[in-house]
């Protein structure tokens, strides 16, 4: 495979007689169609980021260019963050991937500012339970809380005509 004196290859020899050894035609296709519609889905940034990483080195050619690589990774992730992180266009990987990781960690530590958390479309959602909004008693009594506001005005009828 390597021949000769194998203290004299580059690291980039190495890998390409190891996966050609170790690593047959169809595990590699496999493996790119994997890296090719790999979604974040409900892994963490960080889970990710490392599937991402490990399958990448099954499609040297498409992560090479780093434009390429930010691209396929954004466009994995989930599109709360996906949207966000292109709109701040960053420049290499690890921006992107510190982009993300800030985004994520934001939304854990505060889920209620989660951004695009809402139904995607043919989702069913659960329907929530409403409160009674008829009214208890009546706001003309007179007693409902006048004596907490003293400086409003009194209450008055109006009369309108169309």
């Amino acid at each position: 495979m390597l021949g000769g004196d194998v203290s004299k290859i580059t690291w980039e020899q190495f890998k390409e007689s190891f996966y050609a050894k170790f690593f047959s035609a169809n595990v590699k296709y496999a493996k790119q169609q994997k890296f090719l519609n790999l979604e974040q889905g409900d892994m963490t940034v960080e889970q990710y980021d490392t599937q991402f990483d490990m399958l990448s080195h099954f499609v040297p050619d498409v992560v090479k260019d780093e434009e390429v690589r930010i691209e396929n990774f954004v466009r994995g992730l989930r599109l709360d963050l996906q949207g966000i992180v292109r709109a701040l266009r960053p420049t290499t990987h690890a921006d992107a991937l510190r982009l993300a990781l800030d985004l994520s960690l934001h939304e854990r530590v505060d889920p209620s500012k989660a951004v695009g958390r809402g139904s995607a479309l043919g989702q069913k959602r659960k329907v929530e339970s409403q409160p009674d909004l008829t009214p208890q008693s009546n706001l003309r009594s007179g007693g409902f809380f006048p004596d907490k506001l003293p400086g409003l005005p009194p209450l008055r009828e109006i009369d309108f005509a169309i």
